[in-house]
């Protein structure tokens, strides 16, 4: 059986280390965006691993609208942006 949540409400998502996020649902039409990102252009000539980080990059980049825990280097809270949530997905333990 497939059970299905149906809400398009936002959740929060504990990624350890003091950090959570709060990400709009990955939908069909967060996932079809994704043709048109030029990050994601040439993606083919990427190792896959390469290739997934990219697309987690881009996603995330879409769906977190807020964030805690996550600062600049100098420790001030740092406003969630599309180029800070995809710097978000280098650190590896998240």
């Amino acid at each position: 059986m497939i059970r299905l949540n149906l809400s398009r409400d936002h959740k929060w998502i504990d990624l350890g280390y003091g950090v959570r996020v709060k990400a709009a649902p990955l939908t069909s039409a967060v996932l079809i965006s994704l043709r048109g990102d030029k990050s994601l252009e040439d993606a083919e000539a990427l190792s896959p691993a390469e290739q997934a980080l990219g697309f987690a990059k881009a996603v995330a980049a879409r769906v977190i609208v807020e964030w805690d825990g996550v600062g600049d280097e100098e420790g001030a809270l740092l406003p969630v942006s599309a180029n800070a949530a995809s710097a978000l997905m280098d650190i590896f333990p998240l």
